[in-house]
């Protein structure tokens, strides 16, 4: 994300969950973390990632995201 889109996105309080993940082996559906060395995820070259976002809201508000 961009300075710019991380301004307009902190109107209320919000914890963002970012994962990567690949797809499973030959023919597998369900999707595989990449699991994080160091605090880096380091997925193979030449690979197709996933990345999946779960935003929580923390203000009494209704916000819709």
């Amino acid at each position: 994300m961009t300075l710019p889109m991380l301004e307009t996105l902190r109107t209320e309080p919000v914890r963002i969950h970012l994962e990567l993940s690949r797809r499973g082996g030959e023919g597998g559906e369900e999707p595989t973390p990449i699991l994080r060395k160091g605090g880096t995820y380091y997925p193979a070259p030449y690979e197709f990632v996933y990345l999946r976002m779960r935003i929580a809201n923390l203000s009494r508000k209704l916000t819709p995201f």
